[in-house]
């Protein structure tokens, strides 16, 4: 019983971190391609 519980909560930290990485991953590469857009925007005008 003891393991059990100890096993499904250990199951849910690693649901959660890599949930966690997953949205800062995605946050990552907007950021990365709004910044390169921008940089791409900024040489098409000057």
């Amino acid at each position: 019983m003891l393991a059990g519980s100890v096993v499904s909560r250990t199951l849910g930290i690693a649901e959660l971190i890599g949930t966690i990485l997953g949205l800062i991953l995605i946050a990552l590469y907007a950021f990365s391609k709004d910044v390169r857009g921008k940089a791409y925007w900024f040489e098409l005008h000057y």
